[in-house]
């Protein structure tokens, strides 16, 4: 059974993300232009909303507040992900109405903000597209 929030439900909506993301990037290209370039622009567009699942950013975030550790990433896109939620988190705590919330439910908040991009690189970008043309049946 799937949860909400759970992993693969995550990836589902980023993948279609990434196709619409991919289609705007072909709008807003520079042609001539290749697949790489197209994947780069894509990983740098702005989002929705976090894509990320609730056990993963709990758990950055509970211990990045507590205990100050600062999870690094080798990727940057994800780490600069994963920092743009951090600052959100905290910038809905210092609200009014999240004011006496607990981190749980500022987090599920924070999710479903914008986001400054996906968080993948362009080659995992690359390796979600359908790049293949199939031939018609006939």
């Amino acid at each position: 059974m799937k949860h909400k929030g759970s992993v693969s439900q995550v990836n589902i909506a980023r993948d279609r993300m990434v196709a619409v993301l991919f289609r705007e990037a072909k709008r807003v290209a520079t042609w001539p232009t290749n697949t790489m370039r197209l994947c780069e622009i894509v990983a740098e567009l702005p989002v929705s909303e976090f894509f990320l699942p609730e056990e993963n950013a709990l758990t950055y975030i509970r211990q990045r507040h507590h205990y100050g550790i600062i999870t690094p990433f080798t990727n940057k896109y994800r780490q600069r992900l994963y920092d743009a939620l951090y600052d959100r988190v905290m910038e809905l705590r210092a609200t009014d109405r999240y004011r006496g919330a607990s981190i749980p439910v500022v987090v599920a908040a924070a999710l479903q903000t914008e986001a400054p991009c996906l968080g993948l690189s362009p080659r995992c970008i690359y390796l979600l597209i359908p790049h293949r043309k199939y031939p018609k049946k006939k």
